[in-house]
């Protein structure tokens, strides 16, 4: 909460005219992130209910930005109960709920989207993405459709929601042959439509298409030197889930320019594993599998948006919603040993110490001035 404005917040927060004038909703779902700056600027992001965000929290505490900062704190906290929910859902096991709550509520990776202002985009989604999947399993599926409009008004990374259903749906008709699964999954998505009709007309007039190829934002990169470095940034993100250190919050991008960088073949042999993983965990008939797809459904927009990221490439914030599967994963391998009579000290021990080292790591990490 000592915290400060550091970098987007100044121009977002401190020189953003719309958050002074709540008449400027308008221009909001009319502009692109930086429209505020003025029309001709151009960018790849939509954004609106981010704007919306920092609007009431504008006109209820002003320019203090310890608000700002308590809005994030609280975001967090939200997220990390939804894991608990979700997790407990999903699993049946308490116990791997409680250690994948824990892991996510204190996992260093998050250090820039919980501490820095301009980031929260990232919470609010991912927010939103969980509860729309804990409604989604308690039966209350059209309200967790309604739920994606306003996940993607926050950010486009959202679009990954119907597929985290759809694996849910998979798996639980999965006592069911494949093509009498089909159908569910087909009705879930059938009820994002709406949102979507509503959210691209909307998205397109702002950017004048899905990106803005004009954009100060875009890399110019070939097609080829694309998917090289998708496959890059895969792995390299993955990576980061298990070893977020060193934490950077301006990483260097320089992308993959042939079959044979080394980088390249990294991220394949990651994209590989993972695959593997995820089908040996569904023959065994372990939810599992879905902890996969939490993983690597949020990435791949991000990955494969190489050229339109430009500065944000590799942005460590892009990895608070993956780490939901991540935790999950570590907390499942914690609760089978704890499960264990014999080892259920080991289990706790290991698990304290890791949660212990997540706590140092994040608390040395968050001052930002």
């Amino acid at each position: 909460l000592r915290n400060g404005f550091v970098y987007d917040d100044i121009p977002q927060i401190l020189q953003n005219p719309w958050l002074r004038d709540p008449r400027s909703v308008q221009q909001v779902f009319s502009r692109n992130v930086w429209g505020f700056v003025g029309t001709a600027t151009t960018s790849n992001f939509y954004r609106p209910a981010m704007h919306l965000l920092n609007l009431a929290t504008y006109q209820a505490f002003g320019q203090k930005a310890w608000a700002f900062h308590l809005v994030s704190l609280l975001l967090h906290a939200v997220c990390t109960m939804l894991v608990w929910l979700v997790v407990r859902e999903i699993s049946g096991s308490t116990i791997t709920a409680l250690w994948a709550e824990l892991l996510f509520a204190v996992h260093p990776i998050h250090t820039e989207p919980v501490a820095w202002i301009a980031a929260s985009p990232e919470l609010a989604y991912s927010m939103l993405a969980l509860l729309a999947v804990l409604l989604h399993m308690r039966g209350w599926r059209w309200w967790a459709a309604a739920l994606f409009l306003p996940a993607l008004l926050a950010k486009e990374s959202a679009i990954v929601l119907p597929l985290l259903i759809a694996a849910w749906e998979w798996q639980y008709c999965r006592e069911t042959p494949w093509r009498q699964r089909v159908r569910p999954v087909a009705v879930a998505m059938a009820r994002f439509v709406p949102a979507l009709a509503i959210y691209l007309p909307l998205r397109f007039r702002a950017l004048h298409g899905w990106t803005n190829v004009l954009s100060v934002d875009t890399l110019r990169l070939s097609p080829m030197t694309r998917i090289y470095s998708a496959f890059w940034l895969l792995g390299k993100y993955l990576m980061k889930l298990v070893d977020p250190l060193p934490l950077n919050i301006l990483p260097a991008f320089r992308p993959a320019t042939s079959p044979g960088d080394w980088r390249f073949l990294a991220g394949l042999a990651a994209a590989a594993t993972m695959a593997v993983a995820c089908g040996v965990l569904w023959r065994r008939r372990s939810p599992l599998w879905m902890a996969i797809v939490w993983i690597v459904a949020p990435l791949i927009l991000p990955a494969c948006g190489v050229g339109y990221l430009g500065g944000n490439t590799f942005a460590e914030r892009y990895l608070y919603l993956p780490s939901v599967g991540a935790c999950w994963l570590a907390a499942a391998f914690l609760s089978r040993i704890q499960e264990q009579p014999q080892r259920a000290r080991i289990a706790m021990l290991y698990g304290g110490v890791l949660v212990a080292l997540c706590v140092i790591v994040s608390w040395t990490s968050a001052p930002i001035f």
